[in-house]
């Protein structure tokens, strides 16, 4: 027991004075009630502490989406709310959920999907801001004549 308390003081753990929910209440809000096991906003801090690493992951639910669901460390998620930077690998781009998918946001852009000439990319597996993809224009049909 005394080794513990050596090694781990009790100033250098996390209390209600330096924990998430007291230093940054809007970023505590984010982080995942269910994925992150034992932690919540109340036993982890951005400060070094003896509870978990400073650069331990933890997951987190960006309020874009129900989906938009990622690990992060807690000095990152710090940093991207001061600089008003979104750290959620969704919202970027870099992952693709049915939120953020072409045909979710633009179905009807969707429908002109060329089937061949896009490769493996589908409405539902492409981010619908800045990739360039082939379409199939369904526009008007040549009239036969008789």
């Amino acid at each position: 027991m005394n080794m513990l308390r050596v090694l781990f003081p009790s100033w250098f753990k996390v209390n209600y004075k330096n924990s998430l929910a007291t230093l940054y209440p809007d970023l505590a809000i984010q982080f995942h009630t269910t994925k992150n096991g034992n932690w919540n906003p109340d036993n982890v801090s951005s400060e070094k502490n003896s509870n978990h690493k400073e650069n331990h992951k933890f997951w987190w639910n960006c309020s874009k989406g129900d989906d938009h669901i990622f690990q992060s460390n807690i000095r990152l998620q710090i940093y991207a709310k001061k600089y008003s930077r979104n750290q959620c690998p969704m919202c970027k781009g870099l992952v693709i959920v049915e939120s953020n998918s072409l045909i979710f946001n633009y179905p009807e852009v969707a429908k002109q999907w060329h089937p061949t000439k896009n490769g493996e990319f589908n409405p539902e597996n492409t981010w619908y801001r800045n990739d360039k993809k082939i379409f199939k224009c369904e526009g008007r049909r040549k009239k036969t004549l008789r």
